[in-house]
């Protein structure tokens, strides 16, 4: 976790979700059954990633948000309609992200795997900077992703860490929890951050965006 600063023009006192510490046994168990792949380094790309299956809950709220598609694609499946939502409980499966949010110059030089800036500082040009370089690259990882996962027969769609719209399709009215979505897979800790939250990386804190 990264500590708050002490003092000084903007200091404040955040309020830390201690996930890790307060899951119950049962909890733990029951999420770590959920998982199916334990994160990993996509060293060519400097992101994280990791494979889970969705609670029934989890799973209804990724099926609002890509509900266009998801319909389309349980259609061409063959998929009835009173049996969807028990379908997508049983092969939905969920996939955060992470990276690791460099200072500007670092990108300049190449380096997209230090953690160095503290994205939840705003308004702040470095941090804006950053985070649009982090974003066109998990857009680019994300296309290829999809690209590669059509090619097998399977369908895949990424929630937009601006929006929480779908990324690719037609959007819905609705947008994804990432918050939610990932203290449930993950249960690291998170905090409160304005009207929102962000939760926290184990290793890099609050230095990588979370999508």
């Amino acid at each position: 976790m990264a500590d708050a600063d002490a003092g000084g023009e903007g200091a404040q006192t955040c309020a830390v979700r201690r996930g890790r510490e307060s899951e119950t046994a049962d909890a733990k168990s029951k999420r770590q059954a959920r998982t199916v792949a334990e994160p990993v380094m996509d060293a060519g790309w400097s992101i994280e990633y990791s494979v889970h299956k969705l609670t029934p809950a989890t799973m209804e709220d990724a099926r609002v948000c890509f509900q266009n598609e998801l319909d389309e694609e349980m259609t061409r499946l063959g998929v009835e309609r009173k049996e969807r939502k028990g379908f997508l409980v049983e092969n939905l499966l969920g996939v955060p992200t992470w990276q690791p949010a460099p200072r500007w110059e670092s990108i300049l030089k190449g380096d997209w795997a230090s953690y160095e800036l503290d994205l939840s500082l705003y308004p702040n040009q470095e941090v804006n900077q950053v985070r649009k370089q982090l974003y066109n690259k998990l857009v680019l990882w994300a296309g290829a992703m999809r690209d590669a996962l059509k090619k097998r027969g399977y369908w895949c769609n990424t929630a937009c860490p601006i929006t929480g719209s779908c990324m690719f399709g037609d959007r819905t009215a609705h947008v994804y929890n990432e918050l939610t979505g990932l203290t449930m897979m993950l249960n690291y800790d998170s905090i409160p951050i304005g009207c929102c939250g962000i939760v926290l990386h184990p290793t890099w804190g609050r230095c990588p965006p979370t999508c």
